[in-house]
């Protein structure tokens, strides 16, 4: 090669160096669940994925796509009037500041007009800082810390709330883009949701949220140009081996979350299998008056369900002996007042008035959608049984329809898995757990039992672990019985 054409290579090489940093984007590569999202016309949507999947990196080149009015995937976008105005809303400032690094390195040379000083360990600073484009367009950096109030007031074209959030901050945000015809866009892995994300799941049932979900395979590291798998930096493919070594390093307990990018919900795979049996635990009994009695609700998503579960209990045993004495389950999309009727008869049907319960322990709120908040909920619920009870001014409900416990961590008061774990050494120990024939659906229910939010036989184990809550609370408590002395 002559050492003109040499320097010309140099030359186009150093050209092309100097385009890549001026224009990174222009470069890059992207998965199938990364054009999902980029191609995505939604108003409102969700990318739910494992970890490691790159969610929050396209995430993020959307926003400045969207401030520069070049996205690739978007010309419905790019036609916008005018200067557009976005939010970055992470959970807290230490969560922000890798997003921030990520946005800055997106950035092309020269396309910012004005913004405050950086600092590689601080960001853009902590005052709610604000990206000012050529053209007038903004990025402002939020987090969920500063509370939903202070996110209001602001009329913006498209926020990007990556990580989990709770209900009240979603309902403040997609305030904050209607009035623009905006978008807004969700990331995350659901774990350490800062609450239930049960409001979200049932919002991606009934469309309202695009849920783009893509579990830790690979063909969620696979890129779209050529179906090539993405490659870490130090070579190692992305590949089904990979991923299986990265499942092992979690807790069985969590991959469905972490790996599945499943909701924060455990999938228990037919634990009842071995220790429930209808010829062992399917019996008529009698009661002798002295069993404590509970109700279990639970609020179903999708079709909006509700599900009752009426337990009595004896303490007197030395593990407290759980009967399933009744059940009701509602037609799809019943009325509040329709339910409250039906749980008061199943209560009449054994002798009993909803002052005769220990306990009413009822599910967290389920959404119905756009319009249809708390569409099945303990409160709504419980007005209308005060309604049927025909309770004066100032009557309260007694007792209250008060809600189960909920909580994170390793083994949380009121976790699916302690629930169900305590139900599963019930049915092990010899007359501990008995359902009346009456409630077929029941049995039926514990035989096919699986998990998670899918699962058609989880509503009635549900409103069982609902009604056992109080029970569950206090642990496998042992009372010390002497021998029996019957008398002649």
């Amino acid at each position: 090669m002559s050492r003109a054409a040499l320097v010309g290579v140099l030359e186009a090489s150093r050209a092309l160096s100097a385009h890549v940093d001026r224009h990174p984007l222009d470069y890059t590569r992207w998965t199938v669940p990364q054009m999902a999202y980029l191609t995505s016309t939604n108003k409102r949507k969700l990318l739910r994925t494992g970890n490691r999947v790159g969610k929050s990196f396209v995430a993020i080149a959307d926003v400045v796509f969207r401030a520069l009015k070049n996205h690739p995937f978007r010309p419905d976008w790019n036609a916008r009037k005018g200067p557009t105005h976005q939010w970055l809303i992470t959970v807290s400032w230490s969560q922000s500041v890798p997003l921030q690094q990520i946005l800055r390195s997106f950035l092309p040379a020269g396309a910012v007009a004005k913004a405050p000083n950086w600092d590689p360990a601080k960001g853009w600073g902590k005052d709610a800082p604000t990206i000012v484009f050529a053209d007038g367009s903004t990025i402002g950096i939020r987090t969920m810390r500063q509370g939903p109030l202070a996110l209001s007031g602001a009329s913006l074209d498209h926020i990007l709330a990556d990580e989990p959030l709770s209900v009240e901050h979603y309902r403040e945000l997609e305030r904050r883009v209607v009035s623009r015809a905006g978008e807004l866009s969700l990331g995350m892995t659901p774990v350490n949701a800062p609450g239930d994300l049960t409001w979200l799941r049932d919002m991606c049932a009934e469309g309202i949220v695009q849920d783009l979900h893509y579990p830790m395979t690979e063909d969620a590291f696979r890129y779209v140009d050529d179906g090539s798998l993405r490659t870490l930096l130090d070579g190692t493919v992305c590949d089904a081996e990979w991923i299986q070594e990265q499942a092992k390093g979690v807790p069985a307990r969590w991959r469905e979350i972490v790996i599945e990018g499943g909701w924060d919900e455990i999938i228990t795979d037919g634990v009842f299998v071995d220790s429930f049996s209808p010829a062992k635990h399917v019996s008529n009994f009698t009661l002798d008056g002295t069993e404590k009695w509970a109700l279990g609700i639970d609020h179903g998503t999708k079709a909006f369900s509700e599900t009752a579960v009426l337990i009595a209990v004896d303490e007197s045993k030395e593990y407290p002996h759980i009967y399933v004495v009744d059940c009701y389950e509602a037609l799809p999309n019943s009325a509040p007042e329709q339910d409250a009727r039906a749980i008061l008869r199943m209560l009449k049907r054994h002798g009993l008035k909803w002052e005769n319960l220990q306990v009413a322990t009822g599910d967290i709120p389920h959404y119905g959608g756009r319009g249809k908040f708390q569409r099945k909920s303990n409160q709504e619920l419980a007005y209308e049984i005060a309604r049927e009870l025909q309770l004066g001014k100032g009557q309260a409900l007694s007792p209250p329809l008060r809600q189960a416990k909920t909580g994170k961590g390793t083994s949380p008061r009121g976790s699916v898995m302690r629930g169900v774990s305590w139900l599963h050494r019930a049915m092990l120990r010899e007359g501990q757990f008995t359902v009346h024939p009456r409630a077929t659906a029941m049995s039926d229910s514990l035989e096919k039992y699986r998990g998670g939010s899918e699962d058609p036989a989880g509503h009635l184990v549900d409103a069982l672990r609902y009604a056992a809550d109080t029970w569950i609370n206090r642990g496998q408590t042992r009372r010390i019985v002497g021998p029996s002395v019957r008398s002649a």
